[in-house]
């Protein structure tokens, strides 16, 4: 049996965010549809629910099955998540130094894709602040990024904790003219 935690004010805490989804936010949410029912309730309060190239490749990857494809497919319909292709339609301010400093700090210990960097070191798309939700606290440069709110799994597998992380303007600040 399967439960889900969280302060019923994450839907309206978000509401004018972009929330980057990492790969295992979907690969809980295929077996979870409290999460899924959630994260819809996220995007019905106005996220604007993201991901990348790479976290879909890596969520399907492996599933030979054609109705198991379909069927994981259209999770990312339903959660209506719009995958960016790239960074080259999103305008960057201090860009180039802060991916520089968040490769330079993540590298060796996290498994997050540079594409996930560089959004990460945008901060924003258009007015919309970037928030991240994943699994993995050891893809986040803590040294950057607040853990803002999280929603707890209890399942038969144990407990799991999703983070929803937002950069600390200030602390970025200081890292980069440390940095540069």
């Amino acid at each position: 049996m399967s439960k889900l935690f969280y302060l019923q004010n994450i839907p309206e805490q978000l509401k004018d965010r972009a929330l980057i989804l990492d790969t295992n936010i979907f690969i809980e949410t295929a077996k979870m549809p409290e999460l899924q029912e959630l994260l819809i309730k996220i995007k019905e309060a106005g996220c604007l629910l993201l991901s990348t190239s790479s976290v879909r490749s890596e969520f399907l990857r492996g599933v030979k099955d054609l109705t198991t494809r379909q069927n994981l497919e259209k999770l990312f319909v339903v959660l209506g998540v719009q995958f960016v292709q790239g960074v080259d339609k999103m305008s960057f301010s201090d860009m180039g130094a802060r991916f520089q400093l968040l490769i330079h700090k993540t590298a060796p210990k996290a498994s997050i894709a540079d594409e996930e960097l560089l959004f990460l070191a945008t901060m924003s798309i258009g007015k919309r602040k970037i928030s991240l939700a994943t699994i993995n606290y050891k893809d986040v440069p803590h040294e950057f990024y607040d853990c803002n709110d999280v929603i707890t799994i209890q399942d038969d597998n144990g407990i799991r904790t999703i983070g929803i992380y937002t950069v600390d303007e200030q602390a970025f600040a200081r890292q980069i003219s440390a940095f540069a």
